[in-house]
């Protein structure tokens, strides 16, 4: 059994670490924002190329700054994972922040010509969050399932549902995806995997951080050839009503 000093010690260490890489994280950032800034710049300098010569030139900075938006993403990640959270937590209902959510992301499913289901149950309880990072790990996890789907796939649908209970509230992320490869999945939720190849490895690591800073699980089922669900199960607000009208309503959202 580990004693209290030992855990003590063990969080203390951590949170070191944690400190020490979000302050090299922000070394490699600083130079990596003037690299961007002078990317661009070149951009615009050489954007009439004309002969050969200027137009692979053009090129291999478009390429650099492609890669130089990668690494920023990777370092950005990496904060979001490496520092400790703060939590500010707030009653709320979950329903509202998915339609917000939902909402916000209609622009990028649209564009990606897929289909967002919703299936809110009216009657979840109250659950205590922090609303920032809940909203991050939903968005992503959203997010996640918008990338699922192969390019010459005909149907596209994302379904997000809730569902309450006594003590808890569920939310299911289901695409209609590729689905995760069997040899996979035991790694899905490990820092620095991912199945893109502009992924960063830490977005599903941040997401199953933040589910479990808040007392919570996540789970995943996936078949090959007929999509994934990501299971999110939050501890409801002891004695709380369910907050029902509004946002919190459930319902369908469609494509038009």
């Amino acid at each position: 059994m580990v004693s209290m000093s030992e855990r003590k010690k063990k969080v203390d260490r951590l949170t070191f670490i944690g400190t020490l890489a979000g302050g090299l994280a922000h070394e490699i950032k600083n130079p990596l924002s003037t690299i961007s800034i002078n990317l661009q710049l070149m951009h615009e300098d050489w954007q009439d190329a004309e002969n050969p010569r200027e137009k692979r030139t053009l090129k291999r900075i478009s390429t650099l700054s492609k890669e130089i938006e990668r690494l920023e993403s990777i370092v950005n990640d990496f904060l979001t994972y490496a520092r400790g959270f703060s939590l500010e937590k707030t009653a709320e209902n979950i329903n509202s922040v998915l339609v917000d959510l939902t909402t916000f992301l209609d622009p990028e499913a649209q564009r990606r010509s897929i289909e967002v289901r919703t299936y809110l149950d009216p009657n979840v309880p109250l659950v205590q969050v922090d609303t920032k990072y809940i909203r991050l790990a939903l968005m992503n996890i959203i997010q996640n399932a918008f990338q699922a789907f192969e390019e010459d796939e005909v149907t596209r649908q994302v379904l997000v549902g809730t569902r309450g209970f006594k003590e808890s509230v569920e939310i299911t992320v289901t695409d209609t995806g590729s689905g995760i490869p069997a040899e996979l999945r035991d790694r899905i939720f490990q820092v620095y995997f991912s199945t893109k190849r502009s992924g960063t490895g830490l977005g599903l690591a941040t997401v199953k951080r933040i589910i479990e800073e808040h007392d919570g699980t996540i789970s995943f089922r996936s078949e090959e050839g007929k999509g994934t669900s990501f299971t999110i199960h939050l501890p409801a607000v002891s004695g709380a009503l369910p907050a029902v009208g509004g946002a919190g309503e459930s319902g369908k959202k469609e494509r038009e």
